[in-house]
């Protein structure tokens, strides 16, 4: 068997730094495929760049959260209509904690079903992008009992006839998002060294260094990192873009695919 890597970028769409640094990592990195949050308010520009760059292997990154501090999003439909997946003022809950909780097992998931579909939507005929995959947004249906939401999931991966991330057979990479800034590359080309045949994916969170990205943060103090957020996503960048990595992989024989490379 042959050693299979997919570099996933999340979050596409937060902001514009993020935009950019996920340009950066596809152009002069090695990022294979990114999806967009429909509901964030630079998804637009997100998928003005996928279009333009049709190389890409784009996806929607299904959402029911927005997580940052005085930074609300609302759902794609109008918030009356999946009233079940958004607090009392139509805003998408903060914390996976408030998603269900507020919820109190009242969540309608054709409410949710219809969102996702709405969001693949937007993003696919709406602003025209070809989707390459979906995934899901922070939520883990499973870690809360909560087998539903993964099937929502697949589902609207089938209906749009897409891979599911983390449903295809994948095994998930070391993550480097909880190493400590300074050590995310060695860490990174550690895990590299350490690859045995098979199709893996990595997932990674981008940013570049500027006021906006300094202002992101979360609604929930626990997720936060003592160096910031931005910091641990700017640094994510570096080794994405740093020429250790793509000379490693390289050198190791691995292959770099994307979601489009996966049958289903």
């Amino acid at each position: 068997m042959d050693t299979r890597l997919i570099v996933r970028g999340d979050d596409f769409g937060i902001s514009h730094s993020c935009n950019l640094a996920i340009e950066d990592c596809f152009m002069n990195g090695v990022l294979t495929s990114a999806a967009i949050i429909a509901p964030a308010p630079w998804a637009e520009e997100a998928a003005a760049m996928a279009r333009a760059h049709p190389e890409w292997c784009v996806g929607a990154h299904l959402t029911t959260l927005g997580e940052w501090r005085g930074y609300r999003w609302r759902p794609v439909l109008p918030h009356d209509k999946v009233k079940t997946i958004v607090d009392e003022y139509g805003f998408l809950h903060q914390t996976p904690d408030a998603f269900f909780a507020a919820s109190a097992g009242a969540i309608d998931y054709d409410q949710l079903e219809r969102e996702f579909m709405a969001q693949a939507d937007l993003i696919s005929n709406g602003w025209g992008v070809k989707l390459g995959y979906a995934d899901y947004h922070y939520i883990n249906g499973n870690r809360y009992n909560a087998p539903e939401y993964g099937e929502v999931l697949r589902r609207v991966a089938k209906a749009y006839g897409v891979p599911l991330s983390g449903y295809e057979g994948e095994t998930r990479f070391t993550s480097i998002y909880n190493s400590a800034p300074g050590k995310k590359l060695d860490v990174f080309l550690a895990a590299l060294d350490a690859l045995e045949p098979g199709l893996w994916f990595s997932v990674h969170h981008l940013l570049q260094d500027n006021a906006e990205t300094q202002g992101l943060k979360y609604s929930n103090v626990a997720d936060e990192k003592p160096e910031s957020t931005a910091i641990h996503r700017t640094a994510e960048a570096a080794v994405l873009t740093h020429p250790a990595v793509a000379e490693r992989i390289k050198a190791l024989g691995i292959q770099l695919i994307s979601y489009r490379d996966i049958d289903i």
